[in-house]
């Protein structure tokens, strides 16, 4: 003891006994500060999400059985309902009291989780007509949790290779958007939508010269702008304008023998309003 105002000398006081009788001492409980913070999992665990604060020292606590009140996204208010509080490195549970459970004092933050969607690539033959649109099941995806499952998507044909006149040996886009049905909630996931191909493929064509004759002896020639030919397969009303009919083994000569057949070869089909790309 020492001296103190008002008179008061030490000399004139004597200690009692120091035991929990005389000199009770009492130490509350020191409150902690609880946070928590994760990926959306599709779950209430909080296993090794939580934060705990004590502000005292290089004190640290564990803790066992950590559950938020909600496990999605968008709810708000969302907090620690339950946990445990354990012994960790220098701290002592005992020492510790958890705070009034609520959105305040033991907030949890919960972040979207990354979620792709890819179109399947698909494929058409030149002048054959896909249509697209919503309700498609033709999609992968990569993310999901807990089983989930996405109902459908709406697929765009971005540019067009859908229609009957999309060009032969393109590719065109795919592009997925508007994730619905299924078992997961869209606002649960940061969603990247990725584009498939469609590819165009050319169709089959098929030119035939027509058959010819001639008298022995007569000459027949043959080259470029000939339309002795017929086609099969052409689409969309197109047309071919012209080939070249070659003479392969010169049966249009005058020399040419009597009773044998010569090919009439076609080639270089041109014109008209078809394309040969397709």
């Amino acid at each position: 003891m020492a001296d103190g105002t008002n008179g008061g000398l030490a000399s004139n006081y004597a200690l009692p006994t120091l035991n929990r009788t005389n000199a009770p001492v009492t130490i509350n409980a020191r409150t902690v500060g609880l946070s928590a913070s994760k990926e959306y999992d599709g779950n209430t665990s909080l296993s090794g999400k939580v934060t705990i604060t004590t502000d005292v020292g290089s004190e640290t606590l564990t803790y066992t059985g950590a559950a938020a009140n909600d496990a999605n996204v968008a709810t708000t208010n969302k907090f620690i309902s339950a946990i445990t509080l354990a012994n960790g490195t220098g701290g002592l549970a005992s020492n510790y009291v958890l705070p009034t459970l609520n959105a305040a004092n033991a907030p949890v933050t919960i972040t979207a989780k990354a979620l792709t969607i890819t179109a399947n690539n698909d494929s058409k033959t030149y002048g054959d007509v896909k249509t697209y649109g919503s309700g498609s099941t033709a999609f992968t995806s990569s993310g999901l949790v807990n089983s989930q499952t996405i109902g459908s998507v709406t697929i765009t044909d971005t540019n067009s290779g859908g229609v009957n006149t999309a060009s032969a040996g393109g590719t065109y886009a795919l592009t997925p958007s508007l994730a619905t049905g299924g078992t997961f909630s869209a606002s649960n996931y940061d969603i990247t939508y990725t584009a498939g191909a469609l590819t165009v493929n050319k169709k089959a064509l098929t030119i035939t010269a027509n058959n010819d004759s001639k008298t022995y002896g007569d000459v027949k020639s043959y080259g470029s702008g000939s339309t002795a030919f017929a086609s099969s397969g052409l689409v969309n009303s197109e047309t071919i304008g012209s080939v070249t009919i070659t003479d392969t083994n010169s049966g249009g000569v005058n020399t040419g023998g009597g009773g044998g057949t010569y090919a009439l070869t076609q080639s270089l089909a041109t014109g008209g309003a078809f394309k040969p790309s397709n």
